[in-house]
């Protein structure tokens, strides 16, 4: 399966690329203001950093973008004003990259398409809001394909998308360059937040051993994953065996914990499972077949899987034990899986219409995260005016 490479042919900023940016940069601004998130937490350990009061942290990337954003000034106000901004601008490369993923893969299995750029666009700008829908809290429990209010994983998420597009590419197309790309984004995306790696270092070995077996290819392709191990071996020993970065100054494992964590914020774990996963779960049970044709879906599904098994079983130890850090995976893959069920639902949209009574049931089900999305980020705007 030959994947052809479009972003030459496409726009790569549109206008709304533009407004989104500085909605978002209106929106994270106004969050970081209020403190009553992760979002303004992060600027003051930037902050402590800064003036050495700070060990930073192996994820350090974030911390050092939005310090060197300000030429290196440790002033609070212009470090909250440069969060703001490189949270807007990592929402925006979100967007951009899901549109070039999206409509890449859309026509390569929609050849006849009229307007993939647009169709690209569409669900594009839908997806950025996405939400799970609401069961006890609006979040709390759910596992949501996008998050408003951890800056590192705001921050992650253009790398991991990235990512996870080369190695798909790669899984279909051998480009020895590519590899050393990918080697890249993936140690980049480690120094923002281990959360992808954890679940690539596994998944990506599984895809590359199903398409190639044990031949020249899968040893060739090891390449990230055996550097990235390396890189997050030495992150797991800087955290957990000499605290690294530590704020709270206590130590900390990680342990087998089965459903503790995500029990303590669900009162129903499978109900918030399944309002976490409407759309792509109704998309795979209309079109079950899907998921034996198509490697890009079995590959999302595996990683999904995954992350999802990482935030189930295992937690920290200790005071961070209901922080939820074995979560963010989950959060950044339920991304991916809505992409790519996006891709093939947006194909048989193209092929069978809207008189189809399976595209009408998904279309229903990929609305009800839309709006659950627009009515959690109003659900934001109201408490920051509280």
């Amino acid at each position: 399966m030959k994947v052809s490479y479009l972003t030459k042919k496409i726009s790569f900023i549109s206008h709304t690329d533009v407004i989104v940016f500085f909605f978002a940069a209106i929106f994270f601004g106004s969050l970081i203001l209020s403190n009553i998130s992760d979002l303004y937490v992060h600027i003051v350990y930037t902050e402590m950093m800064a003036k050495g009061e700070l060990l930073p942290p192996p994820n350090f990337l974030y911390y050092l973008t939005v310090y060197t954003v300000v030429l290196f000034n440790a002033n609070l106000g212009l470090l909250m004003a440069s969060g703001a901004f490189i949270l807007a601008l990592s929402v925006t490369a979100k967007l951009i990259v899901t549109r070039l993923f999206f409509t890449e893969i859309y026509q390569d299995i929609c050849k006849d398409s009229q307007a993939p750029a647009k169709v690209a666009s569409f669900f594009s700008l839908l997806l950025i809001v996405a939400f799970s829908l609401p069961t006890d809290t609006p979040f709390l429990g759910q596992i949501p394909p996008n998050v408003w209010h951890n800056s590192t994983t705001i921050f992650l998420m253009p790398f991991a998308l990235a990512a996870f597009w080369l190695s798909y590419r790669q899984l279909c197309e051998q480009k020895p360059n590519r590899i050393t790309l990918l080697t890249l984004i993936c140690v980049l995306s480690l120094l923002a937040k281990p959360s992808f790696f954890m679940v690539f270092v596994i998944a990506y070995p599984l895809m590359l051993l199903k398409r190639f077996g044990f031949k020249k290819q899968l040893w060739q392709n090891l390449i990230p994953v055996f550097i990235g191990f390396i890189v997050l071996v030495s992150m797991y020993y800087l955290i957990y065996f000499f605290n690294y970065g530590n704020v709270g100054g206590s130590k900390a494992n990680v342990i087998f914990n089965p459903f503790y964590v995500w029990s303590a914020y669900s009162s129903n774990i499978p109900r918030s499972l399944l309002a976490s996963l409407v759309f792509p779960a109704t998309y795979l049970a209309l079109y079950p077949k899907d998921i034996f044709k198509h490697i890009l879906l079995q590959y999302s599904v595996v990683c999904y899987l995954i992350a999802l098994s990482i935030f189930a079983l295992l937690s920290e130890s200790g005071p961070r034990m209901l922080h939820g850090n074995l979560g963010w995976q989950a959060i950044v893959f339920s991304y991916i899986l809505f992409v790519c069920s996006s891709i093939f639902f947006a194909e048989k949209i193209e092929k069978y219409g809207m008189v189809s009574w399976r595209n009408i049931v998904i279309a229903l089900a990929f609305l009800s995260h839309i709006v659950a999305g627009i009515f959690y980020i109003k659900y934001c705007f109201q408490t920051i005016s509280l």
